[in-house]
């Protein structure tokens, strides 16, 4: 129909109006053209876009706004094209069916303009619909045909309207037909090109959406893969991460239970992502998705999927640093703070060889990297301490970092002086020295609590006295820092109490041992108990006093806590502006009988 290119807007629009009313008359009249006519209309569907839209891309914010608005506009129903498409879709019968349909799949492939292929998508999905049954033995030739063309498509609009056609067409297609179609997206899933990832997750979540009963029969191929490509982070996979959690909260009953139904599965995935990709990306969602697991699997999950998941991310370790290698060791730190069953490193050599590995990993690679490194140590060593016995290997390996913070180490020094020497800037170098001293504290803190965690359980009572008396000469050395590095020294001090306290370590030590190392404590917790402005100092070091005053009643305090230390402590209780250091004030005056 030439009319439709006419260059005359009033020419199209007349014999767009004239052609609307001849098929709303027309009936069964129009049968044996009804394949010429949606061809025709189709392709004029770009022709015929509403000119307010051209006045549009000057008031719009991105080209991506105006893209979906010509999608939107040339999918409406209330428009005369999709009307008069609409009504054509109900003529169509057999006798008519292989005519239509290979007009629609010639137009799917070939068909021009956003218009155009906006109003093929939305007719692929409006005849599978209303003519089901006539459409049935054309459904797999639709169904390829549809996602062939979602593949094409750069508009996330058009992509997901093809997706959702064709998940309709799978709704009638053969069961062999949907099987294949399901490998197709399981191999698109499972490509190093974003693109290929963006059109499985969106294949996927149209077939979930329209037809749920078949995808439910290709759950625990689909399913999985929608688990992992959850964490999807490659900007190039566009809505990838949004359209897999569609397909998760749609097919599993619940997080735990879609765990436990395809642990294996998904641990397989994430070992072949992380063992074979030579994506950065790719092998970040992988191990981000076995912290996930992780977190998720509150115990329930076979210990040795979890076992199996600590293996692959470990391997990954050694070698070159890739962006993104920090999600490796947090995902590690989630194993041991998720899993408390002493099997999960068997797969890794034991406990030991983990935290040895990620030790070597606090020496390599960035400030943030070092740190998820050492902060992993310390929770694979508290899940493993009534297992491992690593005091020593974690105080050679951490002691650079157990300075006190107002030194910076001569690397961050050299820097600084370089910096200088290049710039001539003294605001760069007061930066550079404010940055250098910042990630000394943090590794600083980091190594007090790992090397905290490293007491074990499992140690002779003399061999963890020892420990604990190096452990708190650190202490007595770290505390002189700035107040936060003060604050993780003092909180770490109250978890070792604690464990005192409760005879997890030195519980058969000597008395006299006993009543230095009590000694001992008492003079760090000063550092808190005497500071005039941070309340959480001050409650910490209360505290450690009220946990050890409360356990050790056959040890008499009150020589060691007395002058100003009492004085302190008798304000604390009385006019201490924070009630709860007022609160441990007043127990640890109980616990020491002063009124």
């Amino acid at each position: 129909m030439p009319a439709f290119t006419h260059s005359a807007s009033e020419v199209r629009a007349l014999v767009s109006k004239t052609l609307s009313e001849i098929i709303r008359h027309g009936g069964t009249g129009l049968r044996s053209s009804v394949p010429q006519l949606m061809s025709n209309l189709l392709e004029a569907a770009t022709e015929l876009e509403p000119q307010v839209l051209n006045y549009a891309q000057f008031h719009v914010a991105s080209a991506e706004e105006l893209e979906n608005a010509r999608v939107s506009a040339a999918s409406m129903s209330s428009s005369s094209l999709i009307d008069s498409l609409e009504r054509l879709a109900g003529q169509v019968d057999e006798t008519i069916a292989e005519q239509v349909v290979s007009s629609l799949v010639r137009l799917a492939r070939i068909g021009v303009g956003i218009p155009t292929r906006a109003a093929t998508a939305r007719l692929f999905s409006t005849i599978l619909q209303s003519r089901a049954v006539v459409m049935e033995p054309y459904a797999g030739k639709l169904m390829f045909a549809a996602a062939g063309s979602a593949g094409m498509e750069r508009i996330s609009m058009l992509r997901k309207a093809w997706s959702n056609a064709a998940g309709k067409a799978a709704k009638l297609a053969k069961v062999d037909d949907v099987g294949r179609y399901v490998r197709q997206i399981m191999n698109k899933a499972k490509s190093e090109e974003p693109r290929d990832r963006a059109l499985a997750s969106s294949l996927a979540a149209g077939l979930w959406k329209m037809t749920p009963d078949t995808a439910h029969q290709h759950a625990s191929a689909i399913l999985p893969l929608a688990y992992m490509g959850r964490r999807e982070t490659d900007d190039n996979a566009g809505d990838a991460s949004k359209n897999w959690n569609e397909v998760w909260d749609e097919g599993s009953p619940s997080t735990q239970v879609g765990l436990r139904l395809y642990a294996k599965e998904i641990v397989g995935i994430c070992e072949e992502r992380l063992s074979t990709s030579a994506q950065y990306r790719v092998k970040r969602s992988a191990a981000a998705t076995l912290g996930d697991l992780a977190k998720a699997s509150n115990d329930r999950v076979d210990v040795q999927y979890l076992s199996r998941s600590a293996k692959a991310l470990l391997l990954v370790l050694p070698g070159h640093i890739w962006d993104g290698q920090i999600v490796v060791v947090e995902a590690i730190g989630s194993l041991a703070e998720s899993c408390s069953r002493p099997n999960l490193w068997d797969c890794c050599g034991g406990g030991e060889n983990v935290v040895k590995s990620l030790l070597v990993e606090s020496h390599r690679g960035k400030k943030d990297y070092r740190i998820a490194a050492i902060q992993a140590a310390s929770k694979v060593l508290n899940n493993s301490r009534n297992n491992v016995r690593m005091y020593k290997d974690v105080r050679r390996e951490l002691s650079e970092f157990l300075e006190s913070s107002d030194v910076e180490g001569a690397e961050a020094m050299s820097n600084i002086s370089r910096m200088v020497w290049e710039t001539g800037s003294d605001a760069d170098a007061v930066d550079a020295r404010n940055k250098a001293r910042k990630a000394q504290k943090q590794l600083c803190k980091a190594a007090i609590q790992c090397l905290e965690t490293s007491l074990s359980s499992a140690e002779h009572s003399d061999e963890q006295l020892l420990h604990v008396q190096d452990l708190l000469g650190i202490f007595e050395k770290v505390i002189q820092g700035d107040w936060d590095v003060r604050l993780s020294t003092l909180e770490a001090l109250k978890r070792v109490t604690d464990r005192i306290a409760s005879g997890d370590i030195c519980k058969t030590a000597p008395a006299g041992a006993k009543g230095t190392m009590y000694e001992r404590i008492v003079n760090l917790s000063r550092d808190g108990i005497h500071e005039p402005k941070y309340a959480a100092l001050k409650k910490t070091g209360l505290s450690i006093l009220e946990a050890l005053t409360a356990s050790a009643d056959d040890f008499n305090f009150k020589h060691i806590i007395v002058g100003d230390t009492m004085k302190h402590i008798v304000v604390c209780r009385e006019d201490d502006a924070d009630p709860g250091v007022r609160s441990v004030a007043k127990q640890l005056c109980a616990n020491l009988k002063h009124n």
